[in-house]
């Protein structure tokens, strides 16, 4: 697992450091200001030149707030990148697209064979139980879609993918012997709970 430390109130304090550095480069030096001593002619310089005790000062209270940002490095906090799941088995299939159109599914197009709704990364099959997770390395790299749908019974070692566009999916047409990876097997239990208790919800709102 690939550890990243992660300290946004250094990064912050760096950030201020840096744009002090800045405002005191562009910033033009001020000459000095020379006044006159009563007591004498000679000329003594005056540190009261406004500008440039202001941007000291502001200075000083960034490198403070970077010194104290810094004593906390030891609070930062990490975050990992999950590694990629191993494929727990790998198919051979068929595989072709579908729409949600009823002349494709039935006449409720938009719900799938176990209560789900339609949305990108669903996929079809009779093979595999529904919730079961998958990659398609050679065409969509490492996404993962999820089995919630099923395709006629005719159709064995076969996978369809739900897509969106219908232009798409004919242009998808029908990829043979593909590779499939299983990176996670599902329960196989429906939505249709749901389903019911929302029906109920609607009538009992009527």
């Amino acid at each position: 697992m690939t550890n990243i430390l992660k300290n946004n109130k250094l990064d912050k304090g760096r950030r201020w450091l840096m744009l002090a550095t800045m405002v005191l480069t562009m910033v033009p030096h001020s000459q000095p200001v020379y006044a006159a001593d009563a007591s004498s002619t000679a000329y003594t310089t005056s540190t009261d030149n406004v500008l440039f005790r202001d941007l000291k000062e502001a200075t000083n209270t960034v490198l403070d707030l970077f010194r104290s940002h810094a004593d906390q490095a030891s609070d930062n906090q990490a975050f990992t990148i999950p590694e990629k799941k191993p494929a727990l088995a790998t198919l051979k299939v068929d595989m072709t697209a579908y729409t949600s159109t009823p002349e494709e599914c039935d006449d409720s197009p938009f719900v799938t064979a176990d209560g789900s709704m339609v949305a990108d990364g669903i996929v079809a099959t009779n093979i595999l139980p529904f919730g079961t997770k998958i990659r398609i390395p050679k065409y969509f790299g490492d996404k993962v879609f999820e089995v919630h749908d099923r395709m006629n019974a005719r159709y064995s070692y076969r996978v369809d993918i739900w897509m969106n566009d219908k232009k798409a999916m004919q242009n998808w047409g029908l990829k043979q012997n593909v590779t499939i990876e299983v990176v996670e097997y599902g329960d196989g239990k429906t939505q249709w709970a749901k389903w019911t208790k929302k029906r109920l919800a609607d009538q009992q709102a009527k």
